[in-house]
């Protein structure tokens, strides 16, 4: 790991055959008085054959990582009221039902039936 400011830093990986870096962006604060602390969400571009898509590395307290790599964002719409919602997607069929919010995991109803669950991160 070499930082190159308090905000960017270069993750290199030169174990057994793998070799590469990955440069990361800060993009939430620092932690207060650890200009330099992993904590919090950094991005980078990841280049594909086809496309650049951005990922998250996101260090958490905890010692836990989580990377989001974002290859498909779709934009919709959605209404609640209560527990109800209904959502679209674009060339999807809507998805409409109760919903329910249990600590950290959203759990939806899903187009044609069933159900669906997503933990925030």
């Amino acid at each position: 790991m070499v930082w190159l400011s308090d905000n960017k830093l270069v993750l290199e990986q030169k174990a057994g055959e793998a070799h590469g870096e990955t440069v990361l962006l800060r993009s939430t604060p620092a932690p207060s008085g650890e200009p330099r602390s992993l904590i919090g969400e950094w991005t980078t571009e990841i280049k594909t054959p086809d496309r650049t898509v951005t990922g998250r590395y996101i260090f958490r307290k905890d010692s836990t990582l989580v990377v989001v790599i974002s290859f498909l964002t779709a934009g919709g719409i959605y209404r609640a009221q209560g527990t109800h919602i209904h959502w679209e997607l674009p060339e999807q069929a809507p998805g409409d039902g109760e919903f329910k919010i249990d600590g950290e995991t959203l759990t939806l109803p899903k187009p044609g039936g069933g159900q669906m669950k997503l933990t925030r991160y």
